[in-house]
């Protein structure tokens, strides 16, 4: 038997092309409403992960400025501990010069006037510590009184070195006198203190 089709080509072509365009139209719908309702179920349903995500990130940042201001506030505390420790140092480490004033007073004796006391300090080139430099300048009658005055001033113990720096004469008044600068150095070391 021979099979034989009497329908023109073109028309079972385009039969067959409707066919086939039925069957992925209806595939393409059934595609659709299931992507509609998987999407509808989806948003239907509450999401706790979103929401706790949400409100972690901002847990995490007021922490976070939390911890910015607790860092603020112990630098502020730091700084203010760095600067009374400097006042402390600074005041702690210096002598009591009223005592070498006061020192001074009893070594000069009646016959000398004093008439400036310089104190300078800085840091000792080798060896660490403080040197200080006492300048003292005043008027004697006479030389024998300033040589006195600084044979004194060694005797005390306190200086390192008592050198005279210079003697000029000097008229007060009607009276011939002799002006004088004492120089006196101090070496204060970091055992000591």
């Amino acid at each position: 038997m021979i099979a034989c089709n009497l329908l023109p080509r073109a028309l079972v072509a385009r039969q067959q092309a409707r066919r086939c365009g039925r069957v992925w139209m209806a595939a393409a719908g059934a595609y659709t409403l299931v992507a509609i309702g998987v999407c509808a179920s989806i948003a239907a349903v509450p999401s706790p992960a979103r929401g706790n995500a949400a409100q972690r990130v901002a847990e995490v940042r007021s922490r976070i400025e939390a911890s910015e201001k607790q860092t603020l506030a112990a630098r502020a505390v730091s700084a203010k501990a760095a600067r009374a420790i400097a006042a402390r140092q600074a005041v702690g480490v210096h002598p009591d010069w009223s005592r070498l004033l006061a020192g001074l007073a009893v070594v000069r004796g009646e016959k000398i006037v004093l008439e400036d006391v310089e104190i300078r300090t800085e840091a000792a080139g080798t060896g660490g510590g403080r040197q200080a430099t006492v300048r003292i300048g005043g008027i004697a009658p006479g030389a024998a009184e300033i040589s006195a005055f600084v044979l004194k001033l060694e005797g005390l113990g306190v200086f390192d070195r008592v050198s005279q720096q210079e003697a000029t004469a000097r008229r007060i008044g009607s009276v011939e006198a002799l002006a004088f600068r004492v120089e006196c150095k101090i070496l204060e070391r970091e055992a000591a203190r």
